[in-house]
């Protein structure tokens, strides 16, 4: 990624024995045109995120050579990222955004012990990878 990715952000306490799901997923922005648009709207979900009941820590990355831009997050469980999802500030970004991306965004999640986090990008990364490699495989007939 270039620039590295912003330092892991932990916003509560993490119990090592406790399982957590940890979510990752990708933007594709078509043009350069609208990066600033889009880091600027970046800076209104860290918010929400921060204030989101669940959150349990975050990261955010990009590859600005290729108009990447990464998510990576741990939450209490299921329902608390549904209810972050929900929410107005993610949702009016993800629809203002819509035209601007140039392939489909994955959404991967995983569970985690507590023991494992802070995430790591270079698993969330492979992760992706892995999900891209899978979705460009023809089905069988």
């Amino acid at each position: 990624m270039f620039p590295p990715p912003q330092p892991w952000k932990q916003l509560t306490q993490i119990h090592p024995d406790q399982k957590y799901l940890a979510f990752t997923s990708r933007f594709a922005l078509r043009s350069v045109l609208r990066v600033p648009a889009f880091m600027g709207a970046s800076f209104g979900i860290m918010k929400q995120i921060e204030a989101a009941s669940g959150a349990v820590g975050y990261s955010l990355g990009s590859h600005l050579p290729g108009l990447y831009f990464y998510t990576l997050s741990a939450w209490n469980d299921e329902e608390s990222l549904r209810a972050f999802s929900r929410a107005l500030q993610l949702g009016n970004a993800l629809r203002a955004f819509h035209r601007d991306m140039r392939a489909a965004s994955p959404f991967i999640r995983w569970h985690v012990r507590g023991t494992d986090l802070s995430l790591r990008w270079d698993d969330a990364l492979e992760r992706i990878k892995l999900h891209d490699g899978q979705q460009r495989v023809a089905p069988a007939n």
